[in-house]
């Protein structure tokens, strides 16, 4: 099912790509978060995450972008159990509201590396998203991780999937203040599952 949903959702990411015309939304921006809440699940065990996040992103003309991230959480009752995760992404971007307050449809094909329990993955993955402009200082963006197919050297392969909603709120031009929210799933080939929860963020984010 979700290999279906990951091969519709590449045909959707073409779709965006032909012909989009213009959007009011910036995607020249950089940002930091720090976690301040969440959970961490696996076989029974559970307990508080904290850390880290980078995110770039550049418009490469009205219609392309790309993007880069970088996360670093660590397990509170466990401080030699880390995760990272980094990524680069190619996108598209294609405006659906079309005036009023501007409304886009977006989404990026990565490169996805993740560092887990000892051991490393790498793997494609879909993002799909909603974007708007709600008012000129108001930005708000639902992020879907459709799929993210990792191969943990040869030991598991891990189907990486999860959702993040976030909000930045515009105090200078060059500067806003971010607020997100975030789960996602990590499910092996035996079927069981690595949770992270309930993760809240804030951050700044830098307009360039």
């Amino acid at each position: 099912m979700k290999r279906a949903f990951a091969s519709g959702a590449a045909v959707l990411l073409l779709g965006i790509s032909a012909g989009a015309p213009a959007a009011n939304t910036s995607w020249d921006q950089a940002s930091i978060s720090w976690i301040l809440a969440g959970d961490y699940k696996i076989s029974g065990f559970e307990s508080d995450l904290r850390g880290y996040r980078f995110d770039f992103t550049n418009s490469l003309n009205d219609t392309f972008l790309v993007r880069a991230a970088a996360d670093m959480r660590n397990v509170d009752d466990s401080g030699d159990l880390d995760y990272s995760a980094s990524r680069f992404g190619v996108g598209a971007r294609y405006p659906i509201s079309p005036g009023g307050v501007p409304v886009e449809l977006w989404g990026s094909l990565n490169y996805e590396r993740l560092a887990f329990q000892g051991v490393t993955g790498y793997g494609p993955g879909i993002d799909i998203g909603v974007r708007s402009q709600v008012t000129p200082e108001l930005d708000v963006n639902l992020a879907l991780k459709v799929l993210g197919d990792i191969d943990f050297e040869g030991r598991i392969d891990g189907d990486y999937t999860g959702y993040e909603l976030s909000g930045a709120y515009r105090l200078q031009r060059r500067l806003s203040l971010l607020v997100s929210y975030s789960s996602y799933e990590l499910e092996d080939d035996d079927g069981d599952t690595t949770d992270f929860k309930g993760i809240v963020s804030v951050g700044v984010r830098f307009h360039h």
